[in-house]
Order: structure tokens, then C-alpha cells, then sequence
């Protein structure tokens, strides 16, 4: 590949998109297509550049005094590519922009630090969790705690093997109910937010069934049981009370599952979000996200939408939390006598 590179991708959190990956490794490929607007190949015209791997370059929140149009300098960016994320009766979608200058993506490589990646990757480990809960349980599942009676105190190793039994005792009763299978995420928590050692407990999400039943299978300390109840369709809430506690290195994996987990994929658009709407959202997303984001995704109802924008490159990184209200129950009318 004469006189072409390819783009040091630098370290890639668990969560990060795969697919975006292969992306950004094969625009640098000879006669790999373009995502450029124009829809020429690499040879014509700008060669877009992806700011999706450098989400912390736009740490800069949007408030009106300072977010002007001017400070967008749109004319770096080709356009912006949304991925929507659907899961259960949620909806996320972000928006990032394409950028058609290197200098962008010179600027935004020169500005990485372990601590900024550090925080966009906590950050898609909470969503990628939220993501699964949302699309996998309802309020008829439950959250189970498991806590330990004095003197029965387990070590890491122990604590593991406990909450793979119990699991297997609860997925033998639920063959004798004939239940379905059962679908799972647990966490072991022996440390708090601050890093601080604390007493060893579980936390298990687990399809539903008896919660008196699921709590007589433990037997090693007292088991709580309750039902899941999400706030605007979502389970965000929970996934943040779980995994508060802080990474031990980059390869250790707060959470675990089932393998029966359906697992959101999101899908890619290049036109779906315009400079237009940007620049709108820039200017007042507190009054038009709502009207920009209802029509684009009919159905759905906006929870929160967040604007940030870089010191250092241009365009601004668009985040949007959707979800599918509860129907209301009609009243009841009573039959005259």
C-alpha cells in the first residue's frame, strides 16, 4: 500500500462496535469504496474520516451562551452517521460526525489520554449492559440479592462457584415447573464506588418465576427477590446499582450471562440525522429534540437528549435516550342496574 497507512486504532474497549472497527481499517484499503456523500471511490474528491472512536474529544456539554453555529464549523464535517439501538421498548440512538479533513482526525488522535478512553468505555459498559436488560427482561422478571450469614464468608474463587450452583439449582426447578429456559445476568460486588472492600453479595437478573421458591434454593445467608421495575422503559437505573463497582484491569468483565441473551444490533445511517438538525439540536435541543427525534423514530417518546461539542475538532456528538410508553388502561365502565 504505497504511501498509505493504516490508522493506529489504539486500544479498543470489549463494548466497542466491531464492525466499526473493520470500517475504519478498510477505507485505507486500495479501491475500498468511500463513504464520502459523493459516493466516490477513495481516489475522488475528500476522504471521510470517523470521529466514532474518539467519542472523548467531545467533552464539551451543550448550553446556548457559547454553542453558536460558527463553533460547529460544519464545513470540516462531510455529515454525521446515527446508529440506532433498539432494545425491548427502548430506543438509543448517537450521532457522530464524519469529518472531511485529516487535520480533524490528526487533532482528536493528538488529544487522546488513558483517562479520557478510560471514561467513554465506563460509559459504553453501562449502555452495552442496559442494552441487554432492556432487551431481554420485563417487569414480570426479578432482581435477585444473595448475601452471606456471618462466618460464611467466601473468597472470590468461592463466591463464583456459590452463584453457579445456585443457578443450577434454580434451573432444575424450573424444568420440574415446566418453565421456559431461563435467561440471566449476575454480578459479584465485593467492592463499592469508591474502590473500598465491602461485604461480598450477588446480584442476579433472571427470568421470572416464584420468588419464594427462588429464595428458599439459597442456603448459604438471607436472598431477597423483586420484581423488575423499569423507569420510562428502561432498566438503566439497575445496570448502574450493579456494576458500580470499579474495573480491576481492562480485561475483567463486570457482568455475566446466559448464552440465551439476545444481544441489540444497531443499525448504520448516513442520512438519517443532517447538519441541519445538528445545528438546530446546537441551538436549542431543550425545545427541538423532541420534534426532530419523534418523527424520525414514529412510535417512540424522548426520555433525554444530550449535545456536547469539541474544543478541538469540529461538528458535535448527539446522544438520545427513547422509549415506547405504557399503554393506558381504559376505565372501566359500570353496567346500570
Amino acid at each position: 500500500m504505497e504511501g498509505r497507512k493504516i490508522q493506529n486504532l489504539g486500544y479498543v474497549d470489549f463494548f466497542t462496535d466491531v464492525g466499526s472497527i473493520l470500517y475504519q481499517f478498510c477505507i485505507y484499503l486500495p479501491g475500498y469504496p468511500s463513504s464520502h456523500p459523493s459516493g466516490g471511490s477513495r481516489g475522488e474528491g475528500a476522504v471521510p474520516y470517523s470521529s466514532e472512536l474518539y467519542a472523548y474529544v467531545f467533552d464539551v456539554p451543550s448550553v446556548r451562551p457559547f454553542l453558536d453555529l460558527p463553533g460547529l464549523r460544519h464545513g470540516e464535517v462531510a455529515n454525521y452517521r446515527t446508529k440506532t439501538y433498539k432494545a425491548g421498548r427502548t430506543l438509543e440512538a448517537e450521532a457522530f460526525p464524519i469529518w472531511n479533513t485529516q487535520t480533524e482526525h490528526r487533532a482528536a488522535r493528538a488529544h487522546a489520554t488513558c483517562e479520557a478512553q478510560r471514561n467513554v468505555n465506563e460509559r459504553n459498559s453501562v449502555r452495552e449492559l442496559t442494552r441487554r436488560l432492556n432487551a431481554n427482561f420485563t417487569p414480570a422478571d426479578l432482581h435477585v440479592t444473595l448475601t452471606y450469614a456471618d462466618g460464611r464468608l467466601p473468597d472470590e474463587i468461592t463466591a463464583q462457584h456459590d452463584i453457579v450452583n445456585f443457578l443450577r439449582r434454580v434451573r432444575y426447578l424450573r424444568v420440574r415447573l415446566k418453565l421456559p429456559d431461563m435467561k440471566y445476568i449476575y454480578v459479584i460486588e465485593y467492592a463499592g464506588a469508591d474502590g473500598r472492600r465491602k461485604r461480598i453479595h450477588q446480584h442476579i437478573v433472571m427470568s421470572g418465576m416464584d420468588r419464594a421458591a427462588v429464595k428458599g434454593l439459597w442456603e448459604k445467608g438471607r436472598a431477597r427477590a423483586d420484581e423488575l421495575e423499569p423507569e420510562k422503559g428502561s432498566l438503566e437505573g439497575l445496570a448502574r446499582y450493579i456494576t458500580k463497582q470499579p474495573r480491576k484491569d481492562k480485561s475483567w468483565k463486570r457482568w455475566k450471562g446466559s448464552r440465551n441473551l439476545l444481544i441489540p444490533r444497531p443499525t448504520v445511517a448516513d442520512k438519517k440525522l443532517t447538519k441541519r438538525h445538528i445545528e438546530q439540536l446546537a441551538a436549542d435541543a431543550e425545545t427541538r429534540a423532541a420534534a426532530i427525534f419523534e418523527r424520525l423514530y414514529p412510535g417512540y417518546t424522548l426520555a433525554e437528549c444530550a449535545v456536547r461539542r469539541s474544543d478541538m475538532a469540529a461538528g458535535a456528538y448527539v446522544y438520545v435516550k427513547m422509549y415506547i410508553p405504557t399503554p393506558r388502561r381504559k376505565p372501566e365502565h359500570r353496567m346500570r342496574s
